[in-house]
């Protein structure tokens, strides 16, 4: 698994609402774009071309952060 520096900077990248430079591992995403259910499904695809994982809504729930989707990420590679 990368650093999260890196997984961070292929979010800003991937995702246009979420300023460049601006998110840190302790960032909560509401604060830059909506979590809803479109963000999920754009964030489980992009989970899945970036990284090959497969990860469920139910577990996207509970993350919050760019740090508590490294961890979910760490925890399936």
């Amino acid at each position: 698994m990368e650093s999260i520096e890196k997984l961070i900077s292929r979010l800003e990248t991937e995702f246009e609402e979420l300023p460049e430079g601006r998110l840190k591992p302790d960032s909560n995403f509401s604060e830059y774009m909506a979590w809803n259910s479109m963000n999920s499904l754009l964030i489980i695809a992009f989970i899945r071309m970036e990284y090959d994982l497969e990860v469920k809504g139910s577990e996207l729930q509970s993350v919050e952060t760019p740090n508590d989707l490294y961890k979910l990420l760490q925890s399936k590679s």
